[in-house]
């Protein structure tokens, strides 16, 4: 997963710089949004997945003591 964010970042990365040369804007912007949207994805996944484990723990433990 780490070797996919990666390429997708560099070819983003590539795309914005071929696309400076024509608009003026900040791509280095662009790139920080984008990693940071995928940093936030990745992040509420991670919370819900742990949430889940930690719901069926609580479970086990519950059914384990009745």
């Amino acid at each position: 997963m780490m070797h996919v964010t990666f390429i997708v970042v560099l070819a983003v990365n590539y795309m914005i710089s071929g696309l400076s040369l024509q608009v003026d804007f900040s791509p280095s912007s662009v790139v920080d949004d984008f990693l940071l949207s995928i940093m936030e994805d990745t992040s509420s996944r991670l919370e819900g997945h742990l949430e889940k484990r930690a719901q069926g723990a609580l479970l086990d433990a519950t059914s384990a003591v009745s």
